[in-house]
């Protein structure tokens, strides 16, 4: 069984966010800018780091800068995917990877 929530870093203090509220995480250098429906919350953790943290079942890196929780995605074309409000760019080798976790 997968966990609910996850800890996260915030100003040199864990806190838990549940997985299921996550829409994105936006690289931005050393750090990410997390995505919920509701706010946006700055990291002190990369995208890489992150991105061992989360399931891979739940969450694809479709771009060097992005990390999805594909089961938000709303629309998706050759070029980028939806996501709430967001358009997120969409490398082709993200593409071929969000297509392989759909035929699943």
């Amino acid at each position: 069984m997968e966990p609910a929530f996850t800890l996260f870093c915030l100003q040199r203090k864990m806190h838990s966010i549940y997985l299921k509220e996550i829409l994105f995480l936006k690289a931005c250098g050393k750090y990410c800018i997390l995505h919920t429906d509701s706010k946006k919350i700055k990291l002190s953790q990369g995208i890489s780091e992150l991105s061992q943290k989360l399931p891979v079942q739940k969450f694809s890196r479709i771009h060097r800068s992005y990390l999805v929780a594909w089961e938000k995605i709303k629309q998706l074309t050759n070029k980028w995917i939806l996501i709430g409000n967001e358009k997120i760019p969409l490398t082709r080798r993200g593409r071929k990877l969000l297509l392989q976790l759909v035929s699943l």
